[in-house]
């Protein structure tokens, strides 16, 4: 999913993976998505561009494709 928005990622066997953002702001992505009712981790006082992502349910995990696929489409 996520490489098809040219997005890349860190690995993880935890419950959340790292979305480094490259070009967009982790900060209004956060904060976008925040609008819309989800809840991320904006990186950025780490000194990174990326946000952490919790991984959820199959129904929350398709909420939040679908949102954030639909923040670069705009």
């Amino acid at each position: 999913f996520l490489k098809t928005l040219g997005l890349d990622y860190i690995s993880s066997y935890t419950n959340f993976i790292m979305i480094k953002m490259g070009k967009y702001s982790s900060k209004i992505i956060a904060d976008s998505l925040l609008k819309k009712g989800i809840i991320v981790r904006d990186l950025s006082s780490y000194g990174l561009n990326a946000i952490r992502v919790t991984i959820g349910t199959d129904a929350q995990n398709k909420i939040f494709f679908k949102s954030f696929k639909g923040l670069f489409s705009l």
